[in-house]
């Protein structure tokens, strides 16, 4: 049997501040057979022309094939896009300003042989800021990490209909795929991804209003319904291929109560957004009337907060937190000892809210 094959896909979008240094960090991963694939997403900033000065300078044992997209098709469709130009077995995700540790690579490979099932495998993650600073290590006890810190199986993609524009992100969509083709993920204990938060968002939401956090919410959640959707687009392909799917009929509920919990709280947030943009007389009978979801105090909190006058004495009381405070919370000083891989299996994700959309 010819060993697993290995591409490294990079997209990136308007990160000509960090490009070089993710880059040149796949440049030195000290796995053998490494294509890596950048994808840019029509930046409008010298982020591919970073990269192909770089690329053009590499003389080493890596492959790089460079690609720009004539428009912008964001992150899920950029990543299948990278997917389309590679040819590995197995695909490490990056992003333009994530910063791979050199052993990333042949973490996963020398495991690949040790769990036969595994279609995904995650590693630990630490938190940086724009600047590089380092916060420690993020949430090693939580087996699910963000898709910056997964390498999938080729299977992943090219047993299913292709990510489109529409979904946004490419993790939600692309996780349960691994437990339809009866697969397994596997959490590695090593540090693989300098995982960089900035305080930008795919939402486009500053939120620095109570207004504008709604939105943000409501986008967030409108992602993850376009997710679920692609979910069970694929779960009935697969099916529909002939496949023979362990737990069919679970999977296929467990994704319809995901989608349902997700529309109601967006009926919720659309209602949010119509008293907090309403009347004062309409804020009150909000706070007033029962609607089983949120108690009184938690519509008052929120009413309370969409008065200018308070919220800016509360902002001087208490400062919001940024996107690194906020992840800073979930980090640790230093990986534990003895930490050993960590195997899901289909049954653990059914039964255990193991989910981008449901942690």
């Amino acid at each position: 049997m010819n060993p697993p094959t290995f591409s490294f896909l990079m997209i990136t979008f308007n990160q000509e501040a960090t490009v070089g240094e993710a880059l040149e960090t796949a440049l030195h991963q000290d796995t053998p057979r490494l294509e890596i694939v950048v994808c840019d997403d029509c930046s409008s900033d010298r982020t591919f022309e970073i990269a192909r000065e770089i690329a053009e300078k590499y003389h080493g044992p890596h492959r790089v094939i460079l690609h720009r997209n004539e428009q912008n098709l964001g992150i899920a469709a950029n990543f299948q896009k990278a997917y389309e130009l590679s040819s590995g077995d197995w695909l490490f995700m990056a992003a333009g300003d994530d910063v791979s540790l050199p052993d990333r690579c042949q973490n996963v490979a020398r495991r690949i042989p040790l769990f036969p099932k595994a279609l995904a495998f995650g590693c630990n993650l630490l938190l940086i800021d724009e600047n590089g600073r380092e916060y420690g290590p993020l949430a090693h006890e939580r087996p699910l990490v963000l898709g910056a810190g997964i390498c999938w199986n080729r299977r992943i993609f090219s047993q299913f209909p292709a990510m489109t524009a529409r979904i946004g992100v490419e993790d939600s969509p692309l996780l349960p795929r691994i437990f339809f083709l009866n697969g397994t993920y596997v959490k590695l204990p090593e540090l693989g991804v300098k995982y960089r938060v900035d305080g930008h968002s795919y939402t486009g939401e500053d939120r620095n209003s109570v207004f504008s956090v709604r939105r943000y919410f409501l986008k967030q959640n409108e992602t993850l319904l376009r997710s679920i959707e692609n979910r069970l687009e694929a779960l009935q392909h697969l099916k529909a291929t002939g496949y023979s799917i362990e737990y069919y009929e679970e999977h296929l509920e467990h994704q319809k109560n995901l989608q349902a919990k997700l529309l109601e709280r967006n009926q919720q947030l659309h209602r949010e957004l119509d008293v907090l943009g309403g009347s004062f007389g309409g804020k009150i009978r909000y706070c007033l009337q029962k609607d089983g979801k949120t108690s009184f105090a938690q519509r008052l909190r929120m009413v309370l907060a969409s008065v200018r006058w308070l919220a800016a004495i509360k902002r001087a009381l208490r400062p919001p937190k940024n996107a690194v405070e906020d992840n800073q919370i979930l980090t640790v000083p230093s990986l534990p000892p003895g930490l050993q891989p960590v195997e899901i299996d289909t049954r653990f994700y059914l039964d255990n809210h193991f989910d981008y959309v449901d942690e």
